[in-house]
């Protein structure tokens, strides 16, 4: 149960955060940072492993594992519990 609770929360997860990704908050937020970033403040914002300047691949395929993992370790949580 807690290996198909994984797999279906990065099925679901994946696309979402692609999705999250490519929304103009999100590309605003991502330039903000980037500018902060060129002024000498913060880290540099394109070394992140997954973000707006990323392809819609690669963050579902990143943002798929993170679910994946979250949705493992909940279900193998849970079934520790009942």
């Amino acid at each position: 149960m807690a290996l198909f609770m994984g797999i279906l929360m990065g099925l679901l997860g994946g696309p979402a955060m692609a999705w999250a990704y490519k929304q103009p908050k999100a590309v605003a937020a991502f330039e903000k940072r980037k500018e902060k970033f060129a002024q000498g403040q913060g880290k540099n914002p394109e070394s992140d492993p997954m973000g707006p300047h990323k392809t819609s691949k690669q963050n579902m395929i990143g943002g798929g594992i993170l679910f994946f993992v979250v949705g493992l370790a909940a279900g193998i949580g849970a079934s520790m519990v009942t």
